[in-house]
């Protein structure tokens, strides 16, 4: 396994130590792994755990795929509901 979580128990001293095995898609981000996880519990009792990183910010500006459009409400107020 590549990771190993120590979870604590309400017994002092006694933790429990879960394997877990990477995952190529979080490997793949670049990043810092942080010191932190999130344990997750389904409806068939099955345990997921998340890893999570610190990424870089990616901001991109914002390009949308059609022109500007007036909308329309057809209300009793549509007339003042009308934006462009």
């Amino acid at each position: 396994f590549d990771y190993w979580l120590r979870l604590s128990t309400f017994e002092k001293g006694n933790p429990v130590h879960m394997p877990v095995q990477s995952n190529k898609y979080f490997d793949g981000f670049a990043g810092n792994r942080r010191k932190f996880c999130q344990a997750n519990l389904n409806d068939k009792h099955e345990i997921s755990i998340s890893f999570i990183k610190d990424v870089p910010a990616h901001k991109k500006n914002y390009d949308p795929a059609t022109d500007k459009t007036c909308l329309t409400s057809r209300v009793k107020l549509g007339k003042m509901l009308r934006t462009c």
